[in-house]
């Protein structure tokens, strides 16, 4: 008797072209994402979201603190305050609260961290988002720059022996504009390492002119360091993902 197997295809003849097809493109959507992941900024600092509720007081200038987390900026006054807090955040559970009590003048008082693995000739974005849950309009002025002050930021580099080889100031004056219980952001954007960098601080306080007459608090959450991608980056980044996406569409 013959075998009757003529133009008998098996089952798996049948699929696998299936399962290349879609191996090649779980593959190419893989690479995508690795393309992709590539150009976004690392965030340099330590608890950035102020999630994990510890600080230390004093100066982490120094090998032993770069990248220990957060420190505290102590001011004077006899109602300021600083620390972690879970009663308001923008993400997560907990943000920092730092708060000036009735007639405390002149108290920069806040968070800051030191990071190393600076490269010199490099830009680096700087950010963080605040609060007040009350309208404040006694903010220090003709302070840093000049500027009207209720909450500041400094982004400051350092050489290996920590010298300083570069300072940015930031600021904003919390009573003007700024509405009470709404997040803002303050950010100083495309600070370019300057040669010798090694070590970056940032500083992130508030203060007032002492003529409150009751205590007055700031919020501070999401906080972000971070390199800015070399435009060359991006540009192979968006090629490549154009011509994973274009394989892709081969493959269909």
């Amino acid at each position: 008797m013959k075998n009757k197997s003529f133009g008998q295809t098996s089952g798996l003849a049948l699929i696998r072209p299936t399962i290349q097809q879609c191996l090649k493109t779980v593959l190419c959507c893989a690479a995508l994402g690795a393309v992709t992941m590539s150009v976004q900024a690392q965030n340099l600092l330590v608890n950035s979201g102020f999630e994990t509720q510890t600080y230390a007081s004093g100066d982490p200038l120094g090998t032993s603190t770069a990248n220990g987390g957060w420190f505290g900026i102590n001011g004077t006054g006899s109602g300021t305050s600083q620390g972690f807090s879970s009663v308001a955040a923008l993400s997560g559970t907990s943000s920092y609260l730092v708060t000036m009590g009735a007639g405390d003048a002149w108290d920069f008082t806040g968070p800051y961290q030191l990071v190393s693995g600076i490269t010199a000739g490099v830009s680096y974005n700087d950010s963080f988002s605040f609060m007040s849950p009350t309208a404040i309009g006694n903010a220090v002025a003709g302070n840093l720059g000049n500027s009207a002050v209720g909450v500041t930021m400094q982004l400051q580099y350092y050489n290996s022996s920590f010298a300083t080889v570069g300072s940015i100031f930031q600021t904003v004056n919390t009573g003007v504009g700024l509405t009470p219980g709404s997040w803002n952001t303050l950010s100083i954007n495309n600070a370019l390492a300057p040669t010798g960098a090694t070590y970056a601080a940032v500083y992130y306080a508030f203060m007032l002119d002492g003529t409150q007459t009751a205590p007055q608090s700031v919020y501070f959450d999401n906080a972000s360091l971070s390199a800015v991608p070399e435009p060359g980056t991006v540009a192979l980044a968006g090629l490549g993902g154009f011509a994973l996406f274009g394989l892709i569409r081969r493959r269909k």
